[in-house]
């Protein structure tokens, strides 16, 4: 499960059984424009109108124009099982995953970033745009920054 919050009128949560719960300052309402089933794990989003989910299998992304899932081809994660997604803004986006996998999104596409672990990474945290760690299976902590 994932809780995401823009302001206290604006959050999001997902979880299991591809539950998205939208808040808009008074109630929960569920999100289904998704038009995906799949278990949700992690959510975050650069602004109101640039949300992520990552979860079993897949990656969305929500935009003006609504969810759409995001084509993974070419990379290590087509399949993968992904835990947390995170990112400094919408041109610079990350998921971790099973097996150490992290993928970056550069506003292009995504792309595989070098694998440092083979541990299951479970969650993401970014400082800024160029200082991010995460944390994974038996104490793994990974921190990377950018010149």
């Amino acid at each position: 499960m994932g809780v995401w919050a823009q302001s206290a009128s604006d959050a999001w949560v997902v979880g299991w059984n591809t539950t998205i719960l939208h808040w808009d300052g008074s109630k929960w309402a569920p999100d289904t424009s998704s038009g995906v089933t799949a278990n949700f794990s992690s959510i975050w989003g650069s602004g109101a109108q640039d949300i992520w989910i990552a979860g079993k299998g897949m990656v969305l992304r929500k935009d003006p124009f609504g969810w759409t899932a995001q084509d993974l081809t070419g990379t290590q994660g087509l399949f993968n099982d992904w835990s947390a997604v995170g990112g400094s803004g919408p041109l610079d986006v990350w998921v971790v995953g099973d097996g150490g996998l992290m993928l970056h999104y550069d506003g292009k596409g995504w792309k595989d970033f070098p694998k440092v672990s083979s541990m299951n990474l479970y969650g993401l945290r970014f400082v800024g745009p160029t200082d991010a760690w995460a944390v994974g299976q038996s104490g793994t902590l990974l921190h990377h920054t950018v010149p």
